[in-house]
């Protein structure tokens, strides 16, 4: 299992470009917060390596105790 840390402050915004194990099958993102929605879990992301792909870069919003990958449609 390989692990990234990457920190970034709220409001702004970053690209992360990096490689993957070509065995991974998922890649999992974590947010560490104060007070994280342990109910819904939506500090974390779950992504099947399947659905990244090198030429489309995938976004995901952080913002108040939660993290979400944003719609591709907009």
């Amino acid at each position: 299992m390989d692990s990234k840390e990457i920190i970034f402050k709220p409001n702004t915004a970053i690209s992360i470009d990096t490689s993957f194990n070509k065995k991974a099958k998922v890649v999992g993102i974590a947010a560490l917060y104060k007070e994280p929605n342990l109910k819904d879990n939506s500090w974390r992301l779950v992504l099947n390596r399947g659905n990244l792909n090198i030429s489309k870069p995938r976004e995901i919003s952080a913002s108040q105790y939660t993290i979400k990958l944003v719609d591709e449609s907009k």
